[in-house]
């Protein structure tokens, strides 16, 4: 008896579940549905290999305590959380109450980011054509890495690299991404400003009035002239030795 009822019972339930008819869609019902026009040919593929952007266009990936100094103003203000764009040259800034903004760099003599216990990385605003010679006006954040009788700038920059993975010279790279670029700009007092690459031949060309002492300095110095701070090291022994 019990089986009985048991059975009467799944009988019951199944009952208006098979009854239901299933609904047969056809393709102009689907393109309606999915915003398709009658002549669109639809997707034909899915790609589910493309991984997004890599990388930022910020100078540093995290905040980074630093102070800034506005045009019209001797100093610097506060130090505070403070972020680099530099595709937009553009300087981001956070205050302890919460609020953030940004300042264009043409609005900015400098800024600094602090690196240690009254140590900082010190950057200037120039307009382009001031320092790579071009007709540009746009002023640009340049990290200044020596400064005396010679001016070494570094200018940081973001080169986008497009994902390449799909033709038959694919590179295999799934991905966009922002990679990081600089370019070294030195200048002599009251010369112009050359870009120069770490070795000889291209710093005596922008030093031509020191060329002859350029090789006498990185041999005596034993500078491999292979990181920024070996020609460092070569301007300031050519500034305290004098032409």
């Amino acid at each position: 008896m019990k089986i009985l009822r048991l059975l009467s019972l799944l009988l019951l339930v199944a009952g208006p579940l098979s009854g239901q008819p299933n609904t047969t869609y056809t393709e102009d019902d689907l393109r309606a549905l999915s915003n398709l026009g009658p002549n669109s040919p639809g997707i034909h593929a899915i790609d589910l290999t493309y991984e997004g952007v890599k990388g930022t266009t910020f100078l540093t990936k995290d905040w980074q305590e630093g102070s800034f100094q506005v045009k019209g103003k001797d100093e610097f203000g506060q130090e505070l959380p403070i972020q680099i764009d530099l595709e937009k040259q553009l300087l981001y800034f956070r205050m302890k109450n919460g609020f953030m903004g940004s300042i264009p760099a043409n609005k900015l003599n400098a800024f600094q980011l602090k690196t240690g216990a009254d140590q900082f990385r010190l950057f200037r605003v120039y307009p382009e054509s001031d320092i790579e010679g071009s007709n540009g006006k746009r002023e640009k954040f340049y990290e200044v890495l020596f400064h005396g009788s010679f001016t070494l700038l570094k200018r940081h920059y973001k080169r986008f690299q497009e994902a390449n993975y799909k033709s038959a010279y694919a590179t295999g790279k799934p991905y966009d991404e922002y990679i990081d670029e600089s370019d070294l700009w030195l200048q002599e007092s009251g010369q112009p400003f050359f870009k120069v690459k770490l070795k000889r031949k291209s710093i005596e060309k922008a030093l031509p009035n020191y060329a002859a002492q350029v090789q006498k300095v990185i041999k005596s110095e034993r500078l491999a002239m292979q990181q920024e701070t070996d020609l460092i090291r070569l301007l300031e022994v050519l500034s305290s030795s004098g032409n």
